[in-house]
């Protein structure tokens, strides 16, 4: 009796120690987030050495990373001020990176930007940035340390594909301004504009409204609208400028997080609804360039010419947060007109023309031939591939390609192609 006696105490002062200690007086409130940092902040063993900022940002990204959603990002004070910057100017390398099958991938160097002339090419692959993994960042931290003042240099380790080794491309960060429309009467038949847009920024608008009334007054009868390697940016730039193309009528649909849906409509009266209209795209075309895409394609107002699109058509809403950070979450997806879902796949065109650019093949491609190059060195299977000289020697070539410059297509097939077909509409 006394032994079982000692044993109902023990049991007691034990479940007292546990309520104790998982239910402090005045703080049932607390959710089990709280309840872990408190600890940590008075009885972990190193508690001097925590800093609170950096345990509560780790604890966002944590919660972020378990969405497994790569356009959800939590940026700090320092990286929302970079981030959180939709004003065409910026110090940095000028690129635009998307993700594709869970690699941050360049979509685009800026035209003239240190990006371009450092030789980073659509398609590269990053890995480091300054000698450091990405593994793990968001896109808002890559950019963020990609990001610097005017004159400094910054490291970027990509994988291009067809190459078996990463190179380290060194950019010289610069102001960037991006001119995102440029424009011209073709050489090749004077009654065609073209106009080239890289980026949905805030004056994107205003210089499209001004270069389709350049080119009416220098006699365009029909247009082609290069969105080829442009990776998005503002939702609105992209309703306005679609506004100058299409007579009113619905532009975007959003899908939010509860089923709503809303309309995204154009305003009516722009200054080219009569217009023949050829739109260029490719697999880096991505975000607001697949909702104008989709637009023009589902009303019939353009014919599509290229490969198909990147397929981001998530709704990305950015968040102050009280600590002067900033919070990009996925909040929606965007629908064609005609119901289509751009996210995944993107968008078809209408005719074919010029190099496909399968984004997905392209990384797998690569991570696997960097993978069986790396395979290949270890001594256990070069003693196997000894006997297999003609295998060893094939391996070795393909191991040891070495990084060239891409020559410039003679000719613009895409562009060709949708000169083609507008003259075919003008009538010769």
């Amino acid at each position: 009796m006394r032994a079982f006696l000692i044993a109902v105490i023990a049991v007691a002062v034990a479940a007292v120690v546990l309520l104790i200690l998982r239910a402090p007086p005045g703080e049932e409130e607390l959710s089990t987030l709280d309840e872990v940092v408190q600890h940590i902040e008075t009885s972990y063993i190193n508690k001097d050495e925590v800093d609170a900022d950096e345990l509560e940002a780790a604890a966002i990204r944590g919660i972020i990373e378990a969405l497994d959603d790569p356009y959800s990002a939590y940026a700090s004070p320092a990286e929302a001020e970079i981030s959180f910057n939709f004003s065409g100017e910026f110090e940095g390398i000028g690129a635009e990176i998307g993700v594709r099958d869970g690699q941050l991938l360049i979509l685009q160097p800026l035209p003239g930007s240190p990006a371009e002339r450092a030789g980073l090419m659509p398609g590269d692959a990053i890995l480091e940035v300054d000698g450091e993994s990405v593994e793990g960042l968001s896109t808002l931290e890559v950019v963020s340390r990609v990001r610097g003042p005017k004159d400094t240099e910054v490291v970027l380790t990509v994988l291009r594909p067809g190459l078996p080794e990463p190179l380290d491309v060194t950019v010289v960060r610069d102001t960037i301004v991006i001119a995102s429309v440029e424009s011209r009467l073709l050489d090749e038949d004077p009654r065609v504009g073209y106009v080239a847009l890289s980026r949905f920024e805030g004056r994107s608008h205003s210089d499209m409204q001004d270069a389709l009334a350049t080119l009416r007054d220098g006699g365009a009868q029909a247009l082609v609208l290069d969105l080829r390697n442009n990776a998005g940016g503002l939702v609105d730039a992209a309703v306005a400028i679609a506004s100058e193309f299409l007579d009113g009528g619905v532009v975007v649909t959003l899908v939010d997080s509860d089923g709503n849906r809303t309309e995204f409509m154009a305003t009516e009266g722009g200054n080219a609804t009569d217009l023949p209209l050829a739109v260029l795209v490719n697999g880096f075309s991505a975000s607001a360039s697949e909702i104008l895409t989709g637009a023009f394609q589902d009303r019939g107002r353009a014919v599509i010419v290229g490969s198909p699109t990147f397929g981001k058509g998530s709704v990305n809403t950015a968040f102050d947060l009280r600590n002067e950070g900033g919070l990009f979450l996925t909040t929606g997806r965007w629908l064609t007109p005609g119901g289509q879902l751009i996210e995944g796949d993107g968008l078809e065109p209408d005719v074919f023309a010029g190099p496909p650019i399968d984004q997905q093949a392209l990384a797998s491609i690569s991570r696997q031939l960097q993978e069986l190059c790396a395979e290949k060195e270890k001594e256990e299977v070069r003693d196997v591939l000894v006997f297999a000289p003609d295998a060893l020697e094939a391996l070795d070539n393909l191991c040891g390609i070495e990084p060239r410059d891409v020559p410039e297509p003679t000719t613009d097939e895409a562009l060709a192609e949708a000169v083609r077909l507008l003259q075919l509409e003008l009538g010769g």
